[in-house]
C-alpha cells in the first residue's frame, strides 16, 4: 500500500492517521487502562476478533480488560464478536504500539488461531530474523490462500515467506520467490510480478529454477508489450538452462510454439508442439503433458488439419485444478469448437473456464475467455451482449496493461462496432488496433483486424476497398502456414468482394479452394459458407433458380 503522502507502506505497519485527527483518537485510546490497550491491541490485529480470541492470548479474564472499552464506546461487542466503533480507532491502536509489542502480539495470536492463513500472516508479522520453520508454515498459508482463490494474498504470504527463508535454503527463498511472481501475475499485479522475476533471473544460478523464471519473466513480458523476436531468443536460453529437467523442457517448448504462432510463423510453431507433447511423454508430469498436447492440437487445427476431437479430449481429462498456465486445454478445446462452428458447445465450455476463473480469483485469464464469448455472442445475433462483453474486456486489458491481449480486444470490439453499423468508430477502433499490434509486433490479431477492415469495406458496398485488403490477407495467411479458413474467415468476404466486382473467375477459384478444404476437413461452418459463397456465385452467373436453392440450404447449415 501506498499513503496519501506517496510513501510504501509495509505489510504490518499501521495506516497512518491524518495529523488533523491523530491527537484525538490517540488521546481516546491513551486514556485507557494498559491491560485494555493490550486487549485491544489483540483486536486490532486479529482478522476475526473475538473475547475468546483475547482470552487465549492474554491472561486474566478478557471481559473486565475490555470493559474500560466498552464504558468509552471504543468498541462495540456482538456475540463475542469485537468491532471497533470507527476504524481509525484500530489504525490508532496498532500506531501507539511499537514494533516489538506488535510483533509480539503477532506471535501470541500466530499460538492461538487455527486457520493456516491467518497463522502464516501472523508468523509473518511477527519474525523478526530468518527462519525456515516459520517460511515453510507461512508457505503452506500462502497455498490455502490459492485454495480459496485470493492469489493477491498468497503472494503476499509467499513474499513473507521468501524474506524468512535462511541463506542456507537460498534454493528454496528462490522457489518461494517464483510461486510469489506466479500470483502476482494471476492477481493482476504485473508490474510486481515483473520485478521479482526480473530480480531472480539476476540472482539465481544457471540451471533448472533460473530457467523456470527466465520462461515466466518472458511470458510475462511477453503478455505485457509481446516482442516474439526477443521472446524467442529467451526462451531458447531457458531451453538450454533446463537441460536436466525434461518437465521444464516441454513447458519451454510449448511456450515457443506460442511465440512462434504469433510471429506468424506456424510452421515453426507445429515443430515445437510437437517437441513439447514428445518431452512431456518422457515423465509423469499430467500438467506438462496437458498443455503440450492441448497447444499440439490447436496448432493441427489452424494449420488446417482438423480437429483432433481425441487429442484435445484427452488434454482436458489431463488438465489440473488449478490450471497452471494462461493457454489451459479447456479454453483452446473452447476456441476449437468455436472455429468449428459448434457455438452452442463452445459456449458452454468457455462460460465455464470463466467461472473457475473467477472462482480462483484469476484476473489475468478473464479476457481470454471473455473475448471469445463475445464473439459467440454476436454470432447467435445477441448484439448488445457482445457489445457489453467486447467493452469489458478492452477495458480490463487496458487497466492491466495486457498489450498484447488487448490487440484481440480491439478487434473483437471494432468487430462488434462494424456491426451495429458504426462505421467511423470500427475504423478507429481497427487503426487503434493495427498500430498497436505492429508495434508489439504481433500477427493474428493483426490479420484478425485486417478481416474486420475488409468486412466494413464489404458492409459499406466498397467491394473495390475490400478486395484490396482481403486478396493480400488471403495471400500472408498462406505465407503464414494457416490452412484453416475458419480461424479469420476472410474467406467468404474475399468471394463476395471478387464476385461484386465481376471477376467471377477468381471467385469460382477461392470457392474451389474452399470445397476442397470442406471435403478433406468437414464442418458446419464450411459446409455453411461454402453453400452461401456458392449460391451467390450461381446467381452471379443467372441462375437464380439453382442460386435459392442453395442459399436456402446454406441458412439450415
Amino acid at each position: 500500500a501506498v499513503s496519501s503522502s506517496g510513501r510504501r507502506i509495509d505489510p504490518g505497519e499501521p495506516l497512518p492517521i491524518p495529523e488533523t485527527l491523530d491527537d484525538l483518537i490517540s488521546d481516546r485510546i491513551a486514556g485507557l487502562p494498559a491491560e485494555t490497550r493490550e486487549a485491544l491491541l489483540v483486536a486490532a490485529l486479529a482478522a476475526a476478533p473475538t473475547i475468546e480470541v483475547v482470552g487465549a492470548a492474554l491472561p486474566d479474564d478478557p471481559w473486565e480488560r475490555l470493559r474500560p472499552a466498552l464504558e468509552a464506546e471504543a468498541i462495540e461487542i456482538d456475540r463475542e464478536q469485537i468491532r471497533f466503533t470507527h476504524p481509525l480507532l484500530a489504525s490508532a491502536t496498532e500506531g501507539r504500539a511499537d514494533l516489538g509489542q506488535r510483533r509480539d502480539m503477532h506471535r501470541r495470536l500466530a499460538a492461538v488461531v487455527s486457520e493456516p492463513e491467518e497463522r502464516a500472516r501472523h508468523l509473518a508479522l511477527a519474525a523478526g530474523a530468518p527462519d525456515e520453520a516459520v517460511a515453510s508454515a507461512i508457505e503452506q498459508g500462502a497455498a490455502r490462500a490459492v485454495a480459496r482463490g485470493a492469489p493477491d494474498v498468497a503472494a503476499a504470504l509467499e513474499e513473507s515467506a521468501a524474506r524468512l527463508t535462511p541463506p542456507q535454503h537460498a534454493d528454496d527463498g528462490r522457489r518461494r520467490i517464483l510461486l510469489a511472481a506466479d500470483h502476482h501475475l494471476h492477481a493482476g499485479a504485473l508490474e510486481r510480478a515483473q520485478g521479482l522475476l526480473e530480480e531472480l533471473v539476476a540472482d539465481a544460478p544457471a540451471g533448472a529454477l533460473r530457467a523456470k523464471a527466465l520462461a515466466r519473466h518472458t511470458r510475462n513480458r511477453f503478455l505485457q508489450t509481446g516482442g516474439p523476436a526477443l521472446a524467442i531468443g529467451d526462451l531458447e536460453t531457458a531451453l538450454a538452462e533446463a537441460s536436466k529437467d525434461t518437465a521444464l523442457q516441454s513447458v519451454i517448448e510449448r511456450a515457443l510454439a506460442w511465440t512462434h504462432q504469433h510471429a506468424g510463423d506456424l510452421a515453426s510453431a507445429q515443430q515445437h508442439a510437437r517437441a513439447a507433447v514428445e518431452l512431456a511423454e518422457q515423465v509423469d508430469d499430467d500438467p506438462a503433458l496437458a498443455g503440450a498436447i492441448a497447444t499440439h492440437a490447436f496448432m493441427k487445427f489452424v494449420a488446417g488439419r482438423g480437429l483432433d476431437v481425441e487429442l484435445i479430449e484427452r488434454a482436458v481429462r489431463l488438465e489440473p485444478e488449478p490450471p497452471p498456465e494462461v493457454a489451459r486445454p479447456g479454453w483452446i478445446y473452447g476456441l476449437l469448437l468455436e472455429w468449428s462452428g459448434e457455438h452452442e458447445r463452445a459456449r458452454s465450455l468457455l462460460e465455464r473456464v470463466l467461472r473457475e476463473s473467477q472462482q480462483r480469483g484469476d484476473e489475468l485469464e478473464l479476457p481470454f475467455s471473455m473475448n471469445h464469448l463475445a464473439k459467440l455472442a454476436l454470432r447467435a445475433g445477441d448484439v448488445a451482449r457482445a457489445k457489453a462483453i467486447a467493452a469489458e474486456v478492452l477495458e480490463h486489458t487496458l487497466q492491466m496493461r495486457l498489450e498484447e491481449e488487448q490487440t484481440y480486444a480491439l478487434a473483437t470490439v471494432s468487430l462488434v462496432e462494424a456491426h451495429c453499423g458504426n462505421a467511423k468508430a470500427a475504423r478507429e477502433l481497427t487503426e487503434q488496433g493495427l498500430a498497436l499490434a505492429e508495434r508489439v509486433g504481433i500477427e493474428p490479431p493483426r490479420f484478425e483486424l485486417l478481416a474486420v477492415v475488409g468486412f466494413l469495406d464489404l458492409s459499406l458496398g466498397q467491394a473495390e476497398a475490400a478486395h484490396r485488403v482481403l486478396g493480400p490477407l488471403v495471400q500472408a495467411l498462406a505465407a503464414a502456414g494457416v490452412g484453416e479458413p475458419a480461424v479469420f474467415r476472410v474467406e467468404p468476404d474475399e468471394i463476395e468482394a471478387l464476385i461484386t466486382l465481376g471477376r467471377l473467375e477468381q471467385a469460382r477459384a477461392a470457392l474451389d479452394r474452399l470445397v476442397a478444404h470442406a471435403r478433406a476437413v468437414p464442418s458446419r461452418w464450411i459446409a455453411a459458407v461454402v453453400a452461401r459463397s456458392g449460391g451467390m456465385l450461381e446467381a452471379a452467373h443467372g441462375d437464380t433458380r439453382r442460386a435459392v436453392a442453395t442459399l436456402e440450404d446454406a441458412r439450415e447449415k
